[in-house]
Formats: C-alpha cells, sequence, structure tokens
C-alpha cells in the first residue's frame, strides 16, 4: 500500500483528536474549588476591610514578618495599643483552603512576636492576613510572604 497526501492528512487529524481528547481527560482531574469559602459575603464587606486597611497606613504598617528556617515570626506595630481586645491572623494559601493556616489573637496576648511554625505551614507563596480591634479601632493588613 503506497502512502499519498491524504493518508498523511488522516494521520495528522487523528493524532490532534487523541491529542485534545487526552488534554480534556487531564482537565477532569483538576481540582478547581473557590480560592475562597464565602467569597460573596466577604466582597459585601469590602468597606470595612478597606477602612481597616486605612487605620493600618496611618500606623505605617501593622505587622512586619519574618521567615527562618523553622519560625515565622510575625511582628506587630510598636504603635499598637496593648492589648486587644480581639483579632486573628490567617496565613492564607492560594492553592488550596486546606492549607490555611488560623491564629486567634485574645485579650492576654501581651507579646509583639508571635512565632509560627513553618511545618505546619505548605510552601510557596501564602499572604498573611490580619485583622485587630483594639481600642474599638478596627485595623487590617495583609502581607504576602514565600515560604
Amino acid at each position: 500500500m503506497k502512502l499519498n497526501f491524504g493518508h498523511y492528512v488522516l494521520f495528522a487529524y487523528i493524532i490532534g483528536a487523541s491529542f485534545i481528547l487526552f488534554i480534556v481527560c487531564l482537565s477532569f482531574k483538576v481540582d478547581f474549588e473557590m480560592a475562597e469559602e464565602n467569597y460573596y459575603s466577604k466582597e459585601m464587606q469590602m468597606n470595612h476591610f478597606l477602612d481597616g486597611q486605612q487605620s493600618s497606613n496611618h500606623i505605617n504598617g501593622l505587622i512586619t514578618a519574618k521567615v527562618t528556617d523553622d519560625q515565622l515570626k510575625i511582628q506587630f506595630s510598636d504603635s499598637l495599643h496593648k492589648p486587644f481586645e480581639s483579632g486573628s491572623i490567617l496565613i492564607y494559601c492560594p492553592s488550596s483552603s486546606k492549607n490555611d493556616y488560623k491564629y486567634i489573637l485574645s485579650s492576654s496576648d501581651t507579646s509583639k512576636v508571635i512565632d509560627i511554625p513553618t511545618l505546619s505551614l505548605k510552601r510557596g507563596a501564602n499572604t498573611i492576613k490580619v485583622e485587630i480591634v483594639t481600642n474599638n479601632k478596627y485595623y487590617y493588613d495583609e502581607l504576602n510572604i514565600t515560604l
């Protein structure tokens, strides 16, 4: 059997269609969960977060973070009034909400530095989201880090 131009076109078509089917099968295995659980309710509270960020900007940054080999050190600004009424630190992993880490601040926390072991955190790009209420004033700040 002699191969002519039509056979080559048919082979190219079969190989192309097989590649497209392969890509479609791979796409069914991708986890496509939303990055945030309550995305729409958080969007409705955006003005609250913007006011908190503006309060944080007045004190020249709410937090600083330093990554060492086995610790993530989060230091609060010296101009914050202690003790905190309430607050939380969320280490947000954009790739999966299963890898998020939440630390609740209580009014008994008097330390300016919080150490979090990096073994419990996912490697890669993360965002530290800090919410604090002190003296009836709300503060919110985000800081991008790479572990």
